[in-house]
């Protein structure tokens, strides 16, 4: 009862509490033997479910002698991209002999695995995306590339031949063909091709599209501009699929999120083909020894030396719809779920502002976190600096809560701060724990005050 997650299969866990009401000669025996986990990750898990109503009530006990192992580490970054970096570092300095397969990273999330994603691969850190498709091979994100790839490549014939009939034109292979006889490329045998009629009129519309000055724009304007003047965005708008909706965000998670942080188009481009090279490969031997990325639900029944938890914040997880709809305690076993697929240590962390669509969002640690008993907890706000990768025995532990910070100044806008990736800036607005710094070179961010020094 404690690991039914599955309601929106139609799963109801009403049938498992009624089981010994509809059947009045039934016996209940419980199974907690774990042969899997620590007992300080069993205990953080037995204090979480805990608070669920509607359960038949079991503690989980592990099979071994062992000492009490790794508490579950608690860390809080100032963003999502420090979180990502954070876990990547772990994995980067796990000891000699441990295989990348002994880690996983478990999503709320399919949304949250683009981000690991590609800091795993700036890293060289090989991974696999267990149940999903990756970011950048989903068609309608490699439908986007293509766009804008012809957008500042004029003469890329593979983009050119995977984006005319996304929507549909009219022109197919023979149409194709033509073109292609009328021109270096592509592009240049359709504004030579002197069609008429329909596919005239589909060609001049087509061509109209890529007739703006791209390059006098910021990158994420240029990219919306192509995507709505071809008819992309709104070949998804109308499209009958039940995911258009889900292609919609991803293609917006695209723009908002990835192309806005590069300075140029190419710069962009660039990136993305990195992003891309080994998918293209397709002789390439599939990668065994790999960090798993997989949402919990598609974690149900596996087991990992060390798992991280990210994003464990109120809104994500538990995420909004169950926070609203009375989905709390399905949330709660979910999460009962993602901790004990942990055989020596887990690390949950959570993000104090993270990039949606666009729009820098801050959201509370996840109140899943404050329902575990501390004596099974290490907090880390700074990072991961006592985190081992080893699996050696460690030595006697007390748990700890975060050490009270020291009252700050009641204003600090205009002072001068050094961050250690973004180099020297200026404080612009002091709204406490986050404060918002013009950088020289990196314009405006908001970073939390722990992580800057006052160079003034």
């Amino acid at each position: 009862d404690d690991q039914s997650i599955y309601s929106w299969r139609g799963a109801e866990i009403k049938n498992i509490l009624g089981f010994e009401q509809k059947f009045k000669n039934a016996q209940i025996i419980r199974l907690e033997t774990n042969y899997r986990s620590t007992p300080n990750i069993l205990g953080a898990a037995n204090s979480l479910i805990r608070h669920n109503q509607g359960r038949l009530g079991k503690d989980l006990r592990t099979a071994t002698n062992s000492n009490a192992g790794e508490p579950v580490y608690v860390l809080t970054l100032p963003s999502d991209w420090d979180e990502v970096r954070i876990i990547a570092d772990t994995i980067m300095r796990r000891g000699g002999g441990v295989p990348y397969s002994d880690f996983a990273v478990l999503i709320r999330a399919g949304s949250l695995s683009r981000l690991f994603e590609e800091e795993f691969t700036s890293r060289g850190i090989p991974y696999k995306l267990v149940g999903a498709t990756k970011f950048y091979d989903r068609a309608e994100i490699r439908d986007a590339i293509a766009y804008l790839r012809l957008l500042v490549y004029p003469f890329d014939d593979m983009s050119f031949t995977r984006i005319i009939g996304k929507p549909r034109r009219g022109f197919g292979p023979s149409a194709i063909a033509k073109f292609r006889a009328h021109g270096t490329n592509l592009m240049d045998g359709l504004r030579a091709a002197q069609l008429s009629g329909k596919q005239g009129a589909a060609a001049t519309e087509f061509l109209s599209a890529f007739d703006f000055d791209w390059a006098g724009m910021h990158p994420m304007d240029a990219a919306r501009t192509i995507l709505e003047k071809s008819g992309y965005i709104n070949y998804w708008r109308t499209s009958k699929d039940t995911d258009a909706g889900e292609r919609l965000d991803n293609i917006r998670e695209l723009i908002t999120n990835v192309i806005a942080k590069y300075d140029t188009l190419p710069d962009f481009l660039e990136h993305a083909a990195l992003m891309t090279a080994d998918d293209n490969d397709n002789d390439a031997t599939p990668v065994i020894d790999a960090v798993s990325i997989m949402t919990i639900h598609a974690a149900k029944g596996l087991e990992f030396n060390t798992v991280f938890l990210p994003a464990w914040e109120d809104g994500i997880f538990p995420n909004d719809m169950a926070i609203d709809g009375g989905g709390l305690e399905e949330e709660r076993r979910l999460a009962y779920v993602a901790i004990t697929r942990a055989r020596r240590r887990a690390i949950i962390s959570n993000a104090m502002s993270r990039m949606v669509f666009g729009s820098r969002q801050y959201n509370s640690p996840s109140r899943f976190i404050t329902e575990m008993d501390n004596h099974f907890l290490d907090f880390q706000g700074g990072g991961p600096r006592n985190i081992r990768t080893s699996t050696a025995p460690r030595p006697s532990y007390t748990a700890r809560r975060p050490t009270p910070q020291s009252t700050a100044p009641k204003s600090v806008v205009g002072r001068l701060v050094s961050h250690a990736d973004m180099g020297r800036g200026v404080v612009i607005e002091d709204a406490g724990n986050i404060l918002t710094v013009a950088f020289r070179t990196r314009g405006i961010k908001k970073v939390a005050r722990d992580y800057l020094e006052f160079v003034d």
